[in-house]
């Protein structure tokens, strides 16, 4: 399985339920910005996969409107808090397809690609609206290749304004 990992896009601040923050304008910008690199990159992914909470389920949904992708699949496992050993299980699920995007939170996105890749603890950060590509994933016991990670703001002028 090939794995594109993105971290939901520029949120409001928060003020009241963290889980129903949506996206600012910039933020669906980024999710645009996110979808349009997936297409020059030709890994339009076969499914893509949301936390519940509605940053991320916009983020995944602006992705999805570049390719006029079907709807993502909201995965409660994918909330805030998701140990990256529990990621690898509930993945399992999604094994018969080549490549799988998830879109999540921070910190539990970049302990889900330093646990594939095998990397110390703190290497990696996931910024708003970057996305990790990792091929050939072994959920069974770990390991991949690294194809790249790119923040927002090497991807288009107009997602980082």
């Amino acid at each position: 399985m090939d794995l594109i990992i993105i971290r939901h896009a520029k949120a409001e601040d928060n003020q009241g339920a963290d889980g129903e923050r949506a996206l600012t304008d910039k933020g669906i910008s980024q999710g645009e910005a996110v979808g349009d690199l997936l297409i020059q990159l030709d890994l339009e992914p076969d499914v893509v996969l949301a936390s519940p909470l509605v940053r991320a389920r916009q983020t995944a949904e602006a992705i999805c409107s570049r390719w006029e992708a079907a709807t993502p699949i909201i995965e409660p496992w994918l909330s805030c808090g998701m140990p990256p050993s529990e990621a690898k299980v509930e993945l399992q699920a999604y094994s018969a397809f080549q490549t799988v995007a998830i879109v999540g939170h921070e910190p539990d996105l970049s302990c889900l690609v330093e646990h594939i890749l095998g990397m110390q603890i703190g290497c990696c950060e996931m910024k708003k609206a970057s996305v990790c590509y990792i091929k050939d994933v072994k959920l069974n016991g770990g390991g991949g290749v690294l194809g790249f990670l790119v923040p927002v703001a090497a991807m288009a002028k107009k997602a980082s304004e």
